[in-house]
């Protein structure tokens, strides 16, 4: 992390404390103020703790950001993980542990939340009374300092979600820049899981529309919002108009070097059903070049009319066939790239 961003995540926190960031250090009489201080032998020879995870290999612990178009079903995403979370069920084909979890689902209601309840199997008779909702919170430092209290009243505490981080966040101090209001407020939360260990906090988020060369582009905000998560999920459709594609990254992630392939089928939500490497086509993908071959070229209406689908969608499947080095684009025409 950068000197800046640092500076920023500090100044959050000694916010978060009701301390002032540029308060002298009060040491004691012998103690050293650098024995924090470590150094490169010291860092290569420590044996590393695994990453904390949430859900083996689906979600890591600490500060996780979602995001995604209107109707790309975060929300579900979310309501789906706090149901495994608070029963010790299973989510997305992997077994995780039980605890308790607080749901701070902010553009919802008790009617809405019910009908998703009801579609994930809850009834009256195994509601779990670990899964906390509420609908109203309040926003940026008032809103950390009372999730912190909720932690400290419950230290059981696995998963906080905040849904939608726009209505946790608040008003903008018009004193900061955009980026520092986005870090702050970002800062705060990820300032919880580093007092709190084992804890996520999963945060619901907004994209861009529009195709992006890079998916943190599409976060809607500034790259402080990735930049102080420690990783992401951002879901964009697939080719097919069942599939979705999840592109997860973060500063533990360097491994996952490719995209994940989901589907929200009935009753169960969000299954993984596969990788995307960013090379291999889907029949769907195919099917669409070879629809450019007949044509000689293709464009998003042409697409848009052939599949039933969107013209805002047909583009970002033609930008994703551009991507994987399978199409061309000049003046608004796609081209297939011969074998």
């Amino acid at each position: 992390m950068d000197a800046d961003a640092m500076s920023l995540e500090d100044r959050a926190i000694a916010k978060f404390a009701g301390r002032n960031a540029r308060k002298k250090h009060e040491r004691q009489p012998g103690e050293d103020e650098f024995e924090d201080v470590s150094n490169a032998s010291t860092i290569m020879t420590t044996t590393m703790q695994p990453v904390k995870m949430c859900v083996e290999q689906r979600v890591p612990c600490g500060l996780v950001i979602i995001g995604g178009r209107p109707k790309s079903r975060k929300s579900w995403y979310a309501l789906q993980l706090g149901i495994a979370k608070a029963t010790g069920g299973r989510f997305m084909g992997v077994d995780t542990p039980a605890g308790r979890v607080l749901y701070v689902a902010l553009e919802d209601n008790d009617r809405r939340m019910r009908q998703r309840l009801e579609f994930f199997g809850v009834r009256p008779e195994n509601a779990p009374t670990k899964l906390h909702i509420v609908y109203e919170w309040p926003t940026g430092l008032e809103g950390a300092e009372k999730l912190q209290r909720w932690l400290e009243q419950y230290p059981d505490t696995v998963l906080i979600i905040i849904d939608v981080l726009q209505r946790f966040r608040g008003a903008r101090d018009p004193r900061q820049s955009l980026y520092e209001g986005d870090y702050e407020t970002m800062a705060l939360l990820h300032g919880l899981t580093k007092r709190h260990a084992g804890l996520t906090v999963l945060v619901v988020h907004h994209v861009r529309k529009g195709a992006v060369d890079d998916p943190v582009e599409a976060i809607n905000g500034t790259f402080a919002i990735a930049g102080a998560a420690d990783a992401y999920i951002i879901l964009r459709r697939g080719a097919d108009k069942d599939e979705w594609i999840a592109h997860i990254d973060g500063r533990d992630w360097e491994s996952w070097d490719h995209d994940h392939v989901w589907k929200f089928l009935p009753v169960e939500g969000w299954r993984q059903i596969g990788v995307s490497d960013g090379v291999e086509l889907t029949e769907v993908q195919r099917e669409i070049i070879r629809a450019a071959k007949d044509a000689g070229y293709i464009t998003p209406t042409r697409l848009a009319d052939l599949r039933g689908i969107g013209k805002s969608t047909a583009h970002e499947s033609l930008h994703a066939l551009v991507q994987k080095g399978a199409m061309r684009v000049y003046a608004g025409k796609y081209y297939p790239i011969a074998e």
